[in-house]
């Protein structure tokens, strides 16, 4: 089985169920190999700046336990920041396919 049969949930049978379950129980495993590689990447984000992204978010997570705070919270900032930047990036991107296309419009208006 690739996919489940059912569009609402209720139909779902035990089989299909058991499927997702050992689906989703193989993401949560993999979970550690992605936070990490999604924090690598904010080590190759923009320069010019005094820290990279990743030395940013780790700061805030830094003084976060070193204030005392719990565990879950050092993690929460960990997240958001990763959240904003992978939003910001996707903006950055559609911004930039935007503006492509959008020359490209206007030379084809031009040239009518």
């Amino acid at each position: 089985m690739k996919k489940v049969d059912f569009i609402s949930m209720e139909n779902g049978t035990a089989e299909e169920y058991a499927f997702l379950d050992k689906l989703e129980n193989q993401y949560l495993e993999d979970l550690p190999s992605r936070l990490i590689e999604a924090l690598k990447a904010l080590d190759c984000s923009l320069s010019g700046y005094q820290v990279s992204r990743l030395e940013h978010s780790l700061q805030g997570a830094t003084r976060a336990f070193l204030a005392g705070e719990d565990l879950e919270m050092v993690i929460a900032i960990i997240k958001e920041i990763m959240v904003i930047l992978i939003i910001l990036n996707l903006i950055f991107q559609l911004v930039q396919i935007f503006k492509e296309k959008l020359q490209e419009e206007i030379i084809i208006t031009h040239l009518s």
